[in-house]
């Protein structure tokens, strides 16, 4: 039983870091994403710990056969769903991101596309923005969105996203006054909540929005 908890401890802490990296590469918020993908491991989490104490129960007060093989279902179905979780986190590059065979597109033409599309459409005023609504704007595939923002701007697509966020709280805070909250900033930026705002503001401009 203690193995079985322990490996569960370890998956979580291992896999955690890597489902918030995929998350960041096709969203732009990222809250809601993360705690559902959170809430799958723990219900993942939980089915193995409850597996494994049931069937350690049932080694020592075996009650009947069904028990035993019921508890043996239950353990090794919250293994089954522990291992397409890991697969689905592991080969999502694979699976999402990768270039499809035979790919052929203008680099330079699309990241002009991309420049121009962000600064006249403001897609990232949008909370809900995806990787995929870029791609669908600009006729594309997002594996080509995805490739551009990495190699040209060496980031992912939420980091990316957020820096027009914060240019554009910028000028609003520049030309503030008293009528608008920053409340109200961070929601005419794209931003789902303040604390979400106030945490990226300062971690690209160095200074809380008030300092600004």
């Amino acid at each position: 039983m203690i193995i079985g908890l322990c490996g569960v401890i370890i998956i979580s802490l291992f896999f955690i870091p890597k489902m918030i990296e995929n998350v960041k590469e096709e969203y732009s918020n990222i809250r809601k994403r993360i705690i559902s993908r959170f809430l799958i491991l723990s219900s993942v989490a939980l089915v193995l710990c409850l597996g494994t104490i049931i069937q350690f129960v049932s080694l020592d007060f075996i009650v009947n056969q069904n028990w035993l093989i019921g508890s043996s279902l239950f353990w090794g179905t919250g293994w089954l769903l522990c291992g397409y979780f890991i697969y689905r986190e592991l080969s999502y590059k694979d699976r999402i991101l990768a270039l499809p065979k035979k790919s052929f597109y203008n680099e330079s033409s699309l990241i002009k596309k991309l420049n121009i599309y962000f600064q006249t459409k403001k897609p990232y005023l949008e909370p809900e923005l995806k990787l995929e609504d870029i791609s669908n704007a600009l006729n594309t595939n997002r594996t080509y969105i995805s490739k551009i923002i990495k190699d040209e701007y060496k980031t992912n697509f939420n980091n990316f996203v957020n820096n027009y966020r914060i240019s554009e709280a910028k000028k609003l805070l520049s030309n503030r006054n008293s009528a608008i909250s920053l409340q109200e900033i961070a929601s005419k930026t794209g931003f789902n909540s303040y604390s979400t705002f106030y945490r990226t503001f300062k971690d690209i401009t160095g200074k809380s929005p008030k300092q600004f």
